[in-house]
């Protein structure tokens, strides 16, 4: 018998309240298909390494600096096709399954 203690729902809520005290990590991945350019790299993959902080603020390690994270999604946007993934939900993907 699960209690409401212990349900799956109760620990996920458990594990974002944490994540909004501490920094997250995420890797983002995207190409310049959208620029307008003749050069044919344009859909070669870039990659960077950023951090999402509590009060909103998301650096990379190019030493890009924004705001919100709502920022980062816009330029990445218009610059082509992206994808953001958080190091902590890659881990739990990898881990395996308990019953």
């Amino acid at each position: 018998m699960m209690t409401q203690a212990n349900t799956p729902a109760v620990a996920t809520i458990n594990t974002l309240l944490k994540r909004r005290e501490e920094p997250r990590f995420f890797k983002a991945i995207w190409d310049n298909s959208k620029t307008k350019t003749r050069d044919t790299r344009k859909h070669d993959k870039h990659e960077a390494w950023g951090t999402h902080y509590p009060n909103g603020l998301v650096t990379l390690d190019n030493g890009s600096v924004f705001t919100m994270m709502g920022e980062l999604h816009h330029l990445l946007d218009l610059k082509g096709q992206y994808e953001i993934r958080y190091v902590d939900e890659m881990e739990e993907q990898t881990e395996p399954a308990t019953n």
